[in-house]
C-alpha cells in the first residue's frame, strides 16, 4: 500500500489563486464513531483551495447536464438525441474538471475518489483507510472520467471533506 503522507499539490495551476510556495498540507483529527473516545487523524495529500476548485467545477459542470426523466420510458439513443453526450464531451467546465482531476498525482486522485465514497456514504469518516485501500486496489487511471460520470460529485466531496473534519468554503473562481 502507498503511503498517503508527504505529497503536496505543487503548482500544477489548478487554483490560480494559490501559488506553490503556498501549499498547505491539511490535518485534522476526529472522532470515532464507536464511542470509545479515539481519535482519528486524517492528513490530505490534496490542497484544500484545489478540492475548492474542483468541487466548484464539478456543481457547474452538473447544473450543466441535462436531468434523465426515469418516469418516460423513453431511451434517448432510440429516440436519436444521441447529441446530449456529444455536447458534454465538448463542454469546457467538463473539459476544466477532466483537466484539474487529471492533472492531480496518483495518490491525490486515489483520496478524491475515496473522499468522493465517504461523502457518498459508501465508507463513514472512521473508515479513511480502508476507503482509501479500496480507491488503490480500483485506481486504473481512469478516476476523472468516472468521477465525473458521478452525480452530485461536488457535494460528495464536500460532504467527505466535511465528514473528515474540514471546513470547506465555496472556491470563487469570479
Amino acid at each position: 500500500m502507498q503511503s498517503w503522507r508527504g505529497h503536496g499539490f505543487r503548482g500544477k495551476g489548478l487554483n490560480p489563486n494559490v501559488a506553490p510556495e503556498q501549499t498547505v498540507f491539511a490535518q485534522r483529527s476526529i472522532y470515532s464513531n464507536e464511542g470509545d473516545g479515539r481519535r482519528i487523524m486524517v492528513e490530505l495529500a490534496n490542497n484544500i483551495e484545489n478540492l475548492e476548485f474542483i468541487i466548484s467545477k464539478a456543481r457547474e459542470y452538473d447544473v450543466q447536464v441535462p436531468a434523465v426523466d426515469e418516469d418516460s420510458g423513453s431511451n434517448p439513443g432510440d429516440d436519436r438525441d444521441v447529441d446530449i453526450l456529444d455536447a458534454s464531451i465538448g463542454n469546457p467546465t467538463r473539459k476544466e474538471l477532466f483537466a484539474a482531476i487529471s492533472s492531480l498525482n496518483e495518490d491525490e486522485r486515489i483520496e478524491l475518489l475515496a473522499l468522493m465514497w465517504v461523502g457518498r456514504g459508501d465508507f463513514s469518516a472512521t473508515e479513511w483507510e480502508e476507503a482509501l485501500s479500496t480507491a488503490s486496489e480500483r485506481h486504473n487511471g481512469r478516476e476523472a472520467k468516472y468521477l465525473i460520470g458521478t452525480p452530485l460529485l461536488g457535494d460528495y466531496i464536500e460532504e467527505g471533506l466535511v465528514a473528515l473534519g474540514f471546513d470547506v468554503e465555496t472556491y470563487d473562481n469570479e
